[in-house]
């Protein structure tokens, strides 16, 4: 398949490590949704679970690094007016992703639930095809942050979720 993605689609993912990023982000998001939401993720599901998690020491690390990486990118960086525009985050969330992306006081649950919606985005612009439209534009470590966002998260959980996995 990869072989076959670069052959034919390369406009859109340039490198094997691009189309790893996002194979493994895109495996990462169902085994979240799937297992945590029962297939159906949404803001508000998302800040239950994550609200019900303990998300201390090495967690609130990663989510740092995230949230500068997605500050930049979204609300400070070059070009961020049209990045934060392609996201497509729904008008209700707006507000509250800007205000935990900008501040320097945020709870672990505002800064979890609001990379998570970040996470939901790129997969909503991937899946739905926007990003196919406009050549990916997501950059590599868009999918990286997001991916090790959701997988503190899945770690938080203390849940054995590929244990649930059913081998064929």
């Amino acid at each position: 398949m990869e072989r076959w993605l670069a052959n034919h689609f390369s406009v859109y993912l340039k490198d094997s490590d691009e189309r790893k990023a996002v194979r493994d982000f895109c495996l990462l998001w169902a085994v979240f949704e799937g297992s945590l939401f029962d297939g159906h993720w949404s803001v508000e599901s998302g800040r239950r679970v994550v609200g019900n998690l303990e998300l201390g020491g090495v967690y609130g690390s990663q989510f740092r690094s995230a949230r500068e990486y997605f500050r930049e990118r979204y609300l400070t960086g070059e070009n961020h007016e049209i990045h934060w525009d392609l996201l497509g985050v729904p008008i209700t969330n707006r507000d509250y992703l800007k205000r935990c992306l900008r501040g320097q006081r945020v709870t672990q649950l505002d800064e979890a639930t609001s990379l998570l919606i970040i996470a939901w985005r790129l997969r909503a612009n991937l899946f739905h095809g926007d990003e196919w439209r406009r050549g990916c534009q997501e950059p590599l470590l868009a999918f990286h942050h997001a991916g090790r966002t959701i997988m503190r998260v899945l770690e938080a959980v203390r849940m054995p979720v590929l244990s649930r996995v059913v081998t064929t």
